[in-house]
C-alpha cells in the first residue's frame, strides 16, 4: 500500500500496481517496479527436480491403483506421495543426471494383509500373462475371498495396465492381458487385497520380460 505526505501533492511512499514511490536526497519521486530477478536453481535443487520427475514416469501411469494400494501407510499424505516417495528411497539407482529406476526395488501395494504365497507368472505368445500362487487362507488375516491385484508396466510406453480387484485368493490363478506392451521390455507385481477394500498386502515383484 502506498502512502502520500501532504495531501496529493506531497510525496509518495510504497507501491501501487506497477509504480513505487520513494525518496532520493529528500526529492520524492516514482519509479516502475524492476522485474524479479528469475532464481537459479541450485545443483542439490536440480537433482531433487530431476529425481522427482523420474520417480512420477513411474507412479503417474499407475496413480489412481497406488492412491487406493498406498493408502494404509500414507501418514498425512495422499496414497500417490506416499508411493512416490517408497521410489525415490528404495528404487531410483545412479547419480545426477543419470537417474533410473531398479524396478525389482519398487512396490505398488504395501500393508499388512499375507502376501501371495510362491507366486509365479507365466506370458503366452498372445501376451496374456498367467500368475498363479499357493492358497495360503488362514496364515495370519489372509483370507479366501481376499482378491488378487496384478499389474503391468512398459517403461517404454510409459504406460502402465492392471486389475485391482482380480481373482479370489483360493482360486489360485489369475490372468492380465498385457498384449498392448507386445515386444516391450515389462515389469510385472502381484498383490492382494480384502474383500472390504480395507487392506492389502505388500507387492510382489515377479519378472522382467518382453513379450
Amino acid at each position: 500500500m502506498a502512502r502520500i505526505s501532504k495531501g496529493i501533492l506531497g510525496g509518495v511512499s510504497g507501491g501501487i500496481g506497477t509504480v513505487v514511490g520513494a525518496t532520493w536526497k529528500g526529492i520524492p519521486y516514482l519509479r516502475s517496479k524492476g522485474e524479479r530477478k528469475k532464481r537459479i536453481p541450485t545443483p542439490a535443487q536440480q537433482a531433487q527436480r530431476l529425481r522427482f520427475a523420474v520417480g512420477m514416469g513411474f507412479i503417474r501411469p499407475l496413480s489412481k491403483l497406488l492412491e487406493t494400494t498406498f493408502y494404509n501407510v500414507a501418514h498425512e499424505m495422499t496414497g500417490i506421495n506416499s508411493a512416490l516417495g517408497y521410489t525415490i528411497k528404495h528404487a531410483l539407482v545412479g547419480e545426477y543426471p543419470n537417474y533410473s529406476i531398479d524396478y525389482s526395488h519398487t512396490m505398488i501395494a504395501r500393508g499388512d494383509l499375507p502376501a501371495a504365497k510362491n507366486p509365479s507368472v507365466i506370458i503366452d505368445q498372445n501376451g496374456i500373462a498367467s500368475f498363479s500362487w499357493e492358497n495360503n487362507s488362514g496364515l495370519g488375516t489372509a483370507a479366501d475371498t481376499d482378491r488378487s491385484i496384478l499389474v503391468a508396466f512398459c517403461p517404454q510406453q510409459k504406460q502402465g495396465n492392471y486389475i485391482l480387484s482380480g481373482s479370489v485368493r483360493s482360486s489360485l490363478s489369475a490372468t492380465l492381458d498385457i498384449s498392448a506392451f507386445k515386444d516391450s521390455e515389462i515389469f510385472l507385481w502381484i498383490a492382494f487385497i480384502s474383500a472390504d477394500g480395507k487392506e492389502v498386502s505388500d507387492s510382489q515383484y515377479l519378472i522382467n520380460v518382453g513379450v
